[in-house]
């Protein structure tokens, strides 16, 4: 599906800088009904992360502050194939990886029967609040990624799957601890330094396994972390310091309705990013092209584009199509966006 496919679905518009707006000829509300594969995703995420809860809610975990799920499955697009991106934080101010410290809970994320955390990940080690969102990390440019993931992640694509209460009131630490109320600003920068540090550490990590390759992460960057960091900045582009309720509610959104939740507020199109994102997902998980991916050697960007699997799937022409779609949303917003830059 390209530009020129899904533009008979939208109507074109000049804003007041003279660039070219896309706003949909009638606001309708997201149905998933209209997506096979993010319908498919959706309720296997559901599903897994209602298991995950009721096998963790059974007994009290003492030393468990709250555990939340963040990746695929807390976008809710997660497949059999999934990691299961897992924050546990604890009462205390351990360093041990959850296996040592809280066997019950790997034991509960075991028996899903995805794959478990990377042991070199930020989701491998327990964190505790006290030290993720110590102040001494403000500015701090030698923060550990670990403590600054646990803490974005959050409001990026983080749902709790125990004790949710704690979890949401880690959220509006989170905004507390980056003074959002005061200057939303604050908050924007640091998600988009995530965004382009993690783009540069992941086209230098060069690291392959049985299970990943430096070819499936450069295809993750350009569809799916994408969009988490777009749903995070989209609700930012619309912040209210007189509403800031609102913009807590839409937290629960998943990264994809947070962008179709500002959009259709501004009855601008997201049909398209919705359906290009969802061809997008399925040729991502198709176990064929999956399996190339995995397989595959390259080390750049031009040895990706030259693979076979990539020219068959046109899964490179489909990321730009929703780069270009999502830059465009993010222009259209320009004449009611805050004060704050999100562009």
């Amino acid at each position: 599906m390209t530009a020129r496919i899904i533009a008979k679905d939208l109507c074109v518009a000049p804003n007041y800088l003279g660039l070219n707006i896309l706003q949909l000829k009638m606001a309708n509300e997201l149905n998933f009904d209209q997506y096979p594969y993010l319908k498919r995703a959706r309720e296997f995420s559901t599903r897994t992360l209602k298991n995950l809860s009721d096998s963790l809610g059974r007994e009290s975990h003492h030393g468990v502050a709250t555990i939340y799920i963040a990746g695929s499955l807390g976008r809710l697009e997660a497949s059999n194939v999934a990691d299961v991106d897992c924050v546990v934080l604890s009462d205390g101010h351990h360093e041990q990886t959850v296996a040592q410290a809280f066997p019950d809970v790997h034991r509960a994320l075991s028996e899903t029967g995805l794959k478990l955390p990377k042991s070199d990940g930020i989701y491998a080690r327990v964190g505790a609040p006290a030290t993720v969102w110590s102040r001494r990390w403000r500015g701090d440019l030698n923060e550990p990624k670990a403590t600054f993931g646990k803490r974005l992640q959050c409001l990026l694509d983080g749902r709790a799957i125990y004790r949710p209460s704690a979890f949401a009131d880690l959220q509006q630490r989170t905004l507390c601890w980056y003074e959002v109320g005061n200057d939303p600003q604050n908050l924007v920068d640091e998600v988009k330094r995530y965004l382009y540090t993690y783009r540069v550490w992941q086209r230098f990590s060069k690291v392959n396994s049985e299970s990943d390759s430096w070819a499936l992460r450069q295809i993750k960057l350009r569809g799916p972390r994408l969009i988490t960091f777009a749903g995070l900045l989209m609700l930012l582009s619309d912040f209210d310091l007189c509403h800031q309720a609102k913009f807590v509610k839409r937290l629960s959104l998943s990264p994809l309705e947070r962008i179709a939740a500002v959009g259709e507020q501004h009855q601008l199109a997201v049909s398209p990013i919705v359906a290009l994102y969802d061809q997008y997902l399925s040729v991502l998980n198709d176990p064929g092209i999956r399996a190339a991916m995995i397989a595959s050697v390259a080390s750049s960007n031009q040895e990706l584009t030259n693979e076979p699997w990539a020219r068959e799937s046109n899964i490179l022409e489909l990321a730009q199509e929703l780069e270009n779609c999502l830059n465009l949303l993010f222009v259209a917003l320009r004449p009611s966006a805050k004060s704050w830059s999100v562009f």
